[in-house]
């Protein structure tokens, strides 16, 4: 749940607790969950993606059912003095590989797809290399990953099928 352009809150729906993130200089396009029970957070921001494990949140969480502090959203008029929480430690991070307006978890968790504009991008998860890019024939839409890892991507001239 985006803040302000650089702090996320996260929610652990299982406990109801909340914890800040914040981002640095960067700010979030998408956060996805990775490895089979959720462990660990993908988050694909602007300048960079960062992989984050749940086990360095659990420490920021709030007490159940106290609410997180407020944060002012980001206005040219207010601009933080200091860091609203402190930086979290993160077990990846690398430059996101170009725009990423809509991003999908491929099955297995070892690479994602992003696509901003005309650009359909797959991006190893771990290491940032990207697999593949494609040119698309018309701006993208929407994007989603099928169970055997297809990609659909809606555009304007209709939907494609990458498999």
């Amino acid at each position: 749940m985006p803040v302000r352009d650089d702090v996320i809150r996260v929610l652990d729906t299982t406990s109801r607790r909340w914890a800040s993130v914040w981002l640095g200089e960067d700010s979030l396009w998408h956060a996805l969950t990775l490895g089979p029970n959720g462990d660990e957070l993908l988050l694909i921001g602007v300048h960079h993606t960062r992989i984050v494990s749940w086990a360095a949140l659990r420490g920021r969480f709030t007490a159940r059912d106290e609410r997180p502090p407020r944060h002012r959203r980001a206005d040219r008029r207010w601009l933080p003095r200091r860091r609203p929480v402190p930086e979290l430690p993160v077990t990846h991070v690398y430059e996101t590989p170009g725009s990423a307006e809509f991003a999908a978890m491929l099955p297995g968790g070892d690479a994602y797809a992003v696509a901003g504009h005309t650009t359909l991008t797959v991006v190893g998860t771990y290491d940032g290399e990207v697999h593949r890019s494609l040119d698309l024939p018309s701006p993208c839409t929407a994007l989603t990953a099928g169970p055997a890892g297809e990609l659909v991507v809606g555009a304007r001239n209709g939907p494609i099928l990458f498999e």
